[in-house]
Parts: C-alpha cells; sequence; structure tokens
C-alpha cells in the first residue's frame, strides 16, 4: 500500500474492528473518550511505520518529532 492515506486508512479500520472485536474487555475497563481517543492516535501513528526498512518522507518527518 503507497502512500500515508491508505496507510492511515488501514489503521483507522484496525482500530474500529479491534475496538467492536472486544467488548468485553473494554466493558470491563470502562473506557473514557480520553483513552478512544489515545488509542486511536496511537494506532494511526503506528500504521505509518508499517515498513521500517523503507523510508518515507512522513516516516522521517515523525521520527524528527521524536
Amino acid at each position: 500500500m503507497p502512500g500515508y492515506r491508505q496507510h492511515l486508512l488501514a489503521g483507522g479500520i484496525t482500530f474500529i474492528g479491534l475496538w467492536h472485536w472486544m467488548p468485553t474487555w473494554m466493558l470491563a475497563i470502562n473506557p473514557s473518550p480520553k483513552l478512544f481517543y489515545a488509542a486511536l492516535v496511537a494506532t494511526l501513528i503506528g500504521s505509518l511505520f508499517p515498513d521500517v526498512d523503507t523510508k518515507s518522507m512522513i516516516q522521517m518527518k515523525l521520527y524528527q518529532i521524536m
């Protein structure tokens, strides 16, 4: 999947799937909106690093930020 838009889309779909796939776990910890957004941001940032051996422009920018 070339490009960051496709990676973000795949990350968003993965996040939504996992968020709804584990309803008993999520009900057990009683998630707050902060947890939801933190997990979403972490998933989307993680989706931008699928190929660690290939350097992309967005990957280099995130390395500079970190």
